[in-house]
């Protein structure tokens, strides 16, 4: 069965589109298997479906599939400072990225957003053209981590695996801590099959400066990785 759910809005560039928890059921319905999003940008500010339109440095964010606050799709378009357009999964609060493409959105313009489901195959569209599609036919799996302190220092470190083979984006919860705005990363990424030898060294950490760290933040895992970030605790 085929169902149809369509908003009406004006977007522009720093203009995000958030959906409220009550979805209308074609993107939050577990049994639907054929549906379409449609977004009819002809209207400012008018239609169904409980939707907000902030500033920020963002684009918007079109969600479908929603089972719940922690597993959903979204199709970010505009994101990441406004360069880039991806579709995320979010199994259990972790994020991984299904897709991606650099791009942007632009001030005052309108943008005619469509998203067809239909089984396990997902198509989305941007102003009439088939922007990307992919077949949802492995769940992305949930994130193994754990937070711990060093006696001797008292650093926060926090342990992440991601054993997917895309790079998860996903929120890190310190628990209300407070902590340095600045983290120190170390992390090993490689191929699954990867074997360090006598002449090669296939896996080796890699270190790096995380920024914009607070009690809440995200941050980007690699995919097969082991991540170590360490967080100074104030």
């Amino acid at each position: 069965m085929s169902r149809t759910a369509r908003w009406r809005l004006g977007l522009g560039v720093s203009a995000v589109l958030l959906a409220s928890a009550a979805l209308p059921a074609p993107a939050h319905a577990e049994d639907a298997t054929d549906y379409s999003i449609t977004v009819d940008p002809s209207a400012q500010g008018a239609g169904t479906g409980n939707w907000s339109v902030q500033a920020g440095q963002e684009g918007f964010l079109v969600p479908f599939g929603v089972k719940d606050t922690g597993n959903y799709y979204w199709w970010n378009i505009g994101g990441w400072n406004n360069t880039q357009a991806a579709v995320e999964q979010a199994v259990d609060g972790g994020k991984s990225t299904l897709i991606a493409k650099p791009g942007s959105v632009e001030t005052g313009r309108a943008y005619d957003v469509d998203i067809k489901v239909r089984g396990r195959q997902v198509t989305l569209y941007l102003d009439g053209q088939q922007w990307g599609g992919f077949t949802d036919d492995k769940p992305a799996e949930p994130f193994r981590q754990v937070v711990t302190r060093d006696a001797k220092t008292g650093e926060l470190i926090v342990k992440v695996v991601n054993d997917q083979s895309s790079a998860a984006r996903t929120a890190v919860d310190l628990g209300g801590a407070k902590v340095a705005s600045r983290a120190k990363a170390t992390t090993l990424a490689a191929a699954p099959d990867a074997v360090n030898s006598e002449t090669c060294t296939a896996v080796a950490p890699r270190t790096s400066t995380v920024t914009a760290v607070a009690d809440k933040f995200t941050y980007t895992f690699p995919a097969n990785s082991i991540t170590f970030l360490r967080i100074r605790q104030k």
